[in-house]
Formats: C-alpha cells, sequence, structure tokens
C-alpha cells in the first residue's frame, strides 16, 4: 500500500512554550471631542446616489487631549513590550509571564495618573488575559500554520531576492520564534530565518558599493542555502499540522463516542 502518510506519535507538549498569555488590551480616550455636522446633501449621478455632508471636528483642550494619547500608548506599550506582536494579538511568552502582572500595575498607574487631574478627558484601559493551552491541538496547530505561511514567503521573496519584503517577514517570523519551546523545531526557524537575512543583507552591501565579479556566484550560493533550510523548517512545521489534526480528528471522534454511551447508559 502507499499514498497514506503514517501518523507519527508525537508530544505536542514540546513545540510551544507554556505559560504564554494571549492580551486582549482595550483602550480608548473619552471626552473632549465633540462633533458638528453639517445638513446633508444627496444627488444622482451615473453611478447611483451620491451622498456628502460636511463633520467639524472641536478638540475642547488640543494639549490635554495629545497628552492622553500618548499616556494611552505608553500604557499599551507597558504590557506590549513583554510581548511577541502575533497574528493572534500580542502573546506574552511562558518564560516573561511573570512580569506581566508588574507590567499591568504600571499600565494602570499611568492610566490613573492622568485621570486624576485631567480637566476634559479620561483615558479608558482594560486587558484581559487568557493563558494560552501550550499542549492543546488547536493552538499548537495555529503557531504551526503560521510558521509555515511564514516560511513560504520568505522562501518566495528569497527567490525575487526582494531585500525589504524578506527582511520584513523575517522580524513577523523573529516574532512568532519567541512563542516556541526551546528545541528542534525552535532552533531550525531560527537557522532558516537567519540565512534569508544574512543573503537580504549581503545583497544590499553588494548593491551600495557595487558589483564585481564574484558577487553572483555569493548571492546564489547564499540563496541557495536559506531555500533549503527554509524548505526543511516549511516541511517541518506542515508535519506539526498534520499531526495535530490527526488529534483533533481523533478527539472529536472519541467525544461522539463518550456521548453517544452517556446516553445509552441513560
Amino acid at each position: 500500500m502507499h499514498g497514506r502518510r503514517a501518523v507519527r506519535e508525537v508530544d505536542l507538549s514540546t513545540i510551544l512554550q507554556p505559560g504564554s498569555v494571549l492580551l486582549a488590551i482595550s483602550t480608548s480616550i473619552v471626552g473632549g471631542i465633540s462633533l458638528e455636522y453639517s445638513e446633508r446633501r444627496t444627488w444622482e449621478t451615473a453611478q447611483g446616489v451620491a451622498e456628502q455632508w460636511e463633520t467639524t471636528r472641536i478638540v475642547t483642550d488640543p494639549a490635554e487631549h495629545a497628552e492622553a494619547v500618548k499616556r494611552r500608548s505608553d500604557a499599551s506599550g507597558a504590557l506590549r513590550k513583554l510581548c511577541a506582536l502575533t497574528p493572534f494579538g500580542p502573546v506574552c511568552p511562558g518564560d516573561r509571564s511573570a512580569e506581566l502582572s508588574a507590567a499591568s500595575a504600571e499600565a494602570r498607574e499611568i492610566v490613573d495618573r492622568f485621570n486624576a487631574t485631567s480637566r476634559t478627558c479620561r483615558i479608558r484601559f482594560s486587558v484581559l488575559l487568557g493563558t494560552i493551552d501550550a499542549s492543546g491541538s488547536e493552538a499548537v496547530r495555529a503557531v504551526a500554520e503560521e510558521v509555515t505561511r511564514l516560511v513560504y514567503d520568505i522562501a518566495k521573496y528569497t527567490e525575487d531576492a526582494n531585500i525589504d519584503l524578506i527582511r520584513e517577514v523575517c522580524n513577523r517570523a523573529k516574532q512568532v520564534e519567541k512563542l516556541l519551546k526551546d528545541g528542534p523545531e525552535k532552533e531550525a526557524l531560527s537557522v532558516a530565518v537567519d540565512a534569508a537575512r544574512e543573503l537580504a543583507t549581503t545583497k544590499k552591501k553588494i548593491e551600495k558599493r557595487g558589483a564585481d565579479a564574484t558577487d553572483d556566484l555569493t548571492l546564489a550560493a547564499l540563496a541557495s542555502q536559506a531555500s533549503a533550510k527554509l524548505n526543511g523548517v516549511r516541511v517541518m512545521f506542515e508535519e506539526i499540522v498534520t499531526d495535530c489534526e490527526v488529534v483533533l480528528k481523533r478527539d472529536a471522534v472519541a467525544g461522539v463516542r463518550v456521548a453517544w454511551e452517556d446516553g445509552e447508559e441513560e
């Protein structure tokens, strides 16, 4: 028989850092601004009905409002500086989660200090913390899928030798890397991303000084090395995604079976 991939027995708890926390940060500035609307006009056009109206925004105390914007950013920053900035939102890796309490207190102090003396506006600030189930199939699959997408993009931009996009996506990959537990997966991703960065850095240096006869060979070698490493990481994390899907399907079937058996016992 062929065509079916053998299911690996993998301990999913070895992929993500335990104790990582997803943050939902909500901030707003209330008061100090009023809006005045002019009468709305509507008219027919060849494309459809057009509408137009003017809005006048009045800031009661511009200096205080600007200070509110700054302090709101400072409060958020006190928490975000601990976090990896991921597509899921800011995530504080497990090895820094113990610092969250102090950072939350710092953020709250920044907001309270401003609100205690402000006259025209106030900052609203709240944060919800959710601990990620590091051994859960859903969480591991989500991170592995994101790594796979990022590595695919880096490989594509490596082939195109697009320096700016290589650097941009490598920076995003480095953020997600912070969520991984020390081990072969994290090491492989780190090495692959560094290889792509080396290619981008070398190409940038060559562009600045002007190319010579050996530069094409150098860039081709670096691109080949980076592509091989990136492909290895992509395969590694695609297998992790598949493992997670197998576990999720197995657990779903087990859950249906348990529910049916419970019903029978009743």
